[in-house]
């Protein structure tokens, strides 16, 4: 197991070399010079060629990649050419409120999609199986930004139940200022949160919920489950310590899979309401052509995804007991 954590470890550099590589690329392709933007559209040639210079923008791509690189070595994710301020220190403060929305989200995924898909796999052609496939085919369906506006629009403007923009306190420091007496503080957080992390996770209870009852489904058939049936065990009974181990691997895989989609899906809602995480940050990078702060944002969230990704690789083997890592 030491020897598989290693190397999959190891294996994160020239796999966050390559995303380095590719996404330096991409940013040059950006429409926009941030020179311009800097000085604005009425700044001479001689200023703004003074400006490339100041920022490095005159040297080959070669020598500003081999710097780059160079810099991240040591840990330095480079300067905000617009905020002035070190990009690792801008993405740290911003990225609390994208994994609190995020890890919310996928909660909320979690609790929804799994129950749903377990009971549609074992009530399998009923009326619940059939609510559920409505249910998992509109949330995949249904765009993250169309949702939030929709929800934004009856919970906010029709009924004033949530506030429609901005983030509370954060949900950690909310449950602390709760114990310590003032629940309200609490209260605003979750009220805050309830519309984002919803429209989020929607899209990925869906996607649980069908690949839940698929999985369920494949197991439900095996000889085993018709054994410990005929043994006398209760049906939940094998549902719950029978089928639903044996379904785990894929489910998690899913998992897994959908904390990196509902990073990537924080951008738009983080947009649409407001939320001050790091997908935010990386529109107004891109706005702003701030080449830094946006490859410094793109790097965290890949290099999240990988240790999610190697963590549901290291629970195959405490959910499955035959599989074992040389």
């Amino acid at each position: 197991m030491l020897s598989y954590v290693i190397r999959r470890v190891l294996l994160l550099i020239p796999m966050m070399l390559g995303i380095v590589v590719i996404l330096f690329g991409l940013m040059r392709l950006i429409p926009g010079d941030p020179a311009v933007v800097l000085l604005g559209q009425d700044a001479t040639p001689q200023a703004i060629a003074q400006m490339h210079h100041a920022l490095g923008l005159d040297r080959p791509l070669i020598v500003q990649l081999g710097i780059y690189i160079a810099h991240l070595a040591v840990g330095d994710l480079g300067r905000s050419i617009f905020q002035h301020d070190p990009v690792s220190q801008i993405v740290l403060v911003h990225l609390s409120a994208t994994v609190e929305l995020t890890v919310t989200a996928l909660f909320l995924a979690i609790v929804i999609g799994l129950p749903l898909g377990i009971v549609a796999a074992v009530r399998q052609g009923s009326v619940i199986d059939m609510a559920n496939m409505v249910f998992a085919q509109l949330g995949v369906s249904m765009p993250v930004f169309w949702l939030g506006i929709l929800l934004m629009f009856w919970f906010a403007v029709l009924l004033g139940w949530l506030p429609a923009f901005g983030r509370g306190a954060p949900l950690l420091q909310a449950i602390a200022a709760a114990l310590s007496g003032h629940p309200q503080v609490l209260v605003d957080s979750l009220r805050h949160l309830a519309m984002p992390a919803f429209a989020l996770g929607l899209n990925g209870a869906a996607f649980i919920s069908r690949i839940t009852r698929s999985s369920m489904l494949d197991v439900l058939h095996e000889d085993y489950i018709r054994t410990a049936l005929a043994k006398g065990l209760t049906g939940w009974k094998v549902v719950y310590h029978h089928t639903l181990r044996n379904a785990f691997l894929p489910i998690i895989s899913v998992i897994g899979l959908q904390f990196g989609t509902l990073l990537g899906g924080a951008v738009l809602t983080e947009t649409i309401f407001s939320w001050p995480g790091v997908g935010r940050l990386a529109v107004g990078a891109i706005s702003q052509r701030d080449y830094p702060l946006l490859q410094g944002t793109v790097l965290v969230i890949a290099l999240l995804f990988s240790l999610v990704n190697l963590a549901v690789d290291l629970l195959y083997a405490l959910i499955d007991p035959r599989i074992r890592f040389d």
